[in-house]
């Protein structure tokens, strides 16, 4: 997502989520890999920078007893953090109800509001850390979608939660004085439960000064810059995005992103330190292409299933669906784009794990030589769809495919779970991946381009 939790790093689903599954059709092992390319270490869920300074400084203030075990010391970092966490988020709620910042950005802010209802209730003057935040705070919360980023950008060791004394414990100390974290919120953090009030006004004003979108001082600037441009791949495409903000003429829809990497694309040129980042997002672009053509086959099949009046889809059908037959027709030219796209991205960039995207590669390649033939690549989809889910697990079980071929024909599985419930009779409707360039661009904001 993750880089873990919301971006995945192999075509699998994580074993807990639900039947339903992402990645029906296997592409997000290869977007991480073209992702990775031009902005690594990041990731899309992962755009407030200042949840890097909460969680080092969580960290930091943990009184931590060097004669117990490692795992007892990290335990306790992890406790403090987390505490941290809940009153840094409570603040920033306070806040933005006396003023219009908004707490959008805010990991489980639907919890924290249930929590300061509950204490406007009971009339309550003071909060405390002892709430619940998230169904699973440390997965889903601060750890979960900041920490490969954290370790990434060399703030800590995750597997020890140990700050680097350099990038790390010194975001930490900043954080402390620039953001005036109060003293009664560094007590209620250090104790050793989680019941110890803070009065509530002490936190609002905090998260006056804290909150997730307010623009950080020159210290902590300058420490989050300083990791942004940690990477020398992410340093160079940054300072493009710096260059080159998203325009007007970029819009605001789904396909935003993709315009805007077509237009830092041709603004490079094919030779110079840049060559390889304008031949990712060639590269980027061309999937996109690919993904959208195979993702609108395997919803069209499912639609048609849906849709039918036995539920199940006769050959016939398939070879006289229209949009099927567009599909077919527009995929091996979509394929040659991006054969020839990743040739050129190797050779301006040899060394990136080109292994990555093979598997996707691979199944392109067969689908389009299919192509001529509606039903063999209605076939080719399928079976790609079937080949994912059974790699996927629930509870212990392999997936099933929501739709595969029978001797009655092609017809929904017991599983029934997955795709649109609306008609997409076009690629342009189905939603291309997202690659990282918000994040950059709030890292930019709120740590400056120099």
């Amino acid at each position: 997502m993750l880089h873990a939790l919301s971006i995945f790093l192999t075509a699998y689903d994580p074993s807990d989520l639900p039947g339903s599954s992402v990645d029906p059709m296997g592409f997000d092992r290869g977007y991480t890999f073209l992702a990775d390319s031009i902005l690594p270490g990041m990731t899309n869920v992962a755009s407030r920078p200042r949840y890097l300074s909460v969680l080092c400084t969580g960290v930091f203030l943990a009184d931590v007893d060097p004669d117990v075990s490692p795992r007892r010391q990290r335990d306790r970092r992890r406790e403090c953090a987390l505490r941290f966490e809940r009153l840094w988020a409570m603040a920033n709620a306070l806040a933005s109800r006396r003023t219009d910042i908004s707490p959008s950005g805010i990991r489980g802010i639907t919890y924290v509001h249930h929590e300061m209802d509950r204490l406007e209730r009971k009339g309550a003057s003071a909060a405390s850390a002892k709430y619940k935040l998230l169904a699973r705070q440390q997965q889903y919360g601060m750890f979960g979608m900041y920490g490969a980023i954290a370790e990434n950008m060399r703030f800590l060791e995750r597997r020890s939660l140990i700050l680097t004394p350099d990038a790390g414990a010194r975001l930490a100390e900043v954080f402390i004085d620039e953001a005036e974290v109060p003293q009664p919120v560094r007590r209620a953090v250090k104790a050793d439960k989680d019941d110890v009030n803070v009065s509530l006004d002490v936190l609002r004003d905090w998260g006056e000064r804290a909150h997730v979108e307010a623009t950080p001082k020159d210290g902590e600037a300058r420490l989050l810059r300083e990791a942004l441009h940690r990477d020398p791949v992410r340093s160079r495409m940054v300072a493009v995005l710096a260059e080159h903000p998203r325009l007007v003429s970029d819009g605001d829809d789904a396909d935003a992103e993709q315009r805007r990497l077509s237009r830092l694309a041709g603004m490079l040129g094919p030779w110079g330190e840049n060559a390889d980042l304008r031949a990712a997002m060639f590269a980027i672009l061309a999937y996109e292409r690919c993904y959208r053509l195979s993702m609108l086959a395997f919803e069209r099949i499912l639609w048609l299933c849906r849709v039918g009046p036995s539920g199940v889809l006769s050959p016939s059908s398939l070879l006289s669906d229209e949009v099927l037959l567009q599909t077919a027709d527009a995929f091996p030219g979509a394929v040659d784009s991006l054969a020839s796209a990743l040739d050129a991205m190797k050779e301006a960039a040899p060394t990136l794990g080109f292994n990555r995207i093979e598997d996707v590669r691979q199944f392109l390649l067969k689908a389009a030589s299919s192509a001529g033939d509606v039903m063999m690549f209605s076939r080719m989809v399928l079976s790609r769809h079937a080949d994912i889910q059974h790699g996927k697990f629930d509870r212990g079980r392999r997936k099933m495919p929501w739709v595969q071929e029978t001797i009655q024909g092609i017809g929904l599985t017991m599983t029934r779970a997955g795709g649109r419930d609306f008609e997409v009779a076009r690629p342009e409707r189905i939603s291309p991946h997202y690659y990282r360039l918000g994040s950059a661009d709030m890292f930019l904001k709120q740590g400056g381009t120099r």
